[in-house]
Parts: C-alpha cells; structure tokens; sequence
C-alpha cells in the first residue's frame, strides 16, 4: 500500500545509491566517456553523501512526526479515560507521556530536521542538474 511506503523506519539504513545518469546513456554517447568518468569520480560521490543525508534526516523527521501524532491521540485518550473513570494512575500515566511527549516536541523544534533534510536533499538535486545544462536523455 502506497500510505505505507512512506512511514519511517526504525532500522533505516542508506537505499540502493541512485545514479545521475541512467546506465545505458554513456554507452549511447561515446564521445562523452571522458566527461562521464569525470562525473562519476568527482561529482556522484557527492551527490551520493548529500542523497544519503537527506534521506536519513527525512527518516528522522518522519519519525518524529509520526511519534507526536500517535502520542498525542494516547494521551488524548487517557484523559478521557481518566476523567470518566477516575483512576488516579491514569491521570499519573497521562502526565508522564505528556511530559515526554513534550521532550520530543521540543527537541523537534530544536534540532530543526526538517530544515536539514531540505537543505541536503535541494544540494543533493543541484548536484543532479546545474541551470542552463543540457539534458541527457533517461
């Protein structure tokens, strides 16, 4: 399923290495096999680090979210629980998850992922295409 695709995970580990130019081009162009070499030893590198980034950082920001959202549906309901039931260790069970729940809020806000992942991945996509440079053909 599509939603599913998208959820972070816990083990997150760097995607296969994506390439520039797609495999079969270089054999296409031959004239150009110096320019590919070129580009594969000093550009892809590069590329590849800041690609890796910010897909990382974008796993940690989906993370984040995902947990703020999921927290915050369980304390919701433990508040209703607690104001319908009584319970005084539901209410102590809220307060503790709303306290850590405001930690991870916090240091959302503080470490400012989001802002990293667009910086790496709009690095990492200038890398791919430079303004006023020809296409290849993919």
């Amino acid at each position: 399923m599509t939603l599913f695709k998208r959820l972070p995970r816990l083990g997150w580990k760097a995607s296969e290495a994506q390439e520039i130019i797609p495999p079969d081009v270089p054999t296409q162009c031959p004239e150009l096999g110096t320019d590919f070499k070129l580009l594969a030893e000093e550009l892809m590198p590069h590329f590849r680090e800041l690609d890796a980034n910010a897909q990382q950082l974008q796993n940690e920001f989906r993370l984040e979210q995902v947990l703020l959202i999921f927290s915050g549906a369980l304390v919701a309901i433990l508040g209703a629980l607690h104001a319908s039931l009584g319970a005084v260790w539901i209410g102590i069970t809220e307060s503790v998850l709303a306290a850590a729940l405001s930690a991870v809020a916090m240091r959302a806000k503080t470490t400012r992922v989001q802002q990293g992942y667009f910086t790496d991945r709009l690095k990492a996509e200038k890398h791919r295409t430079k303004p006023g440079s020809p296409r290849l053909p993919r």
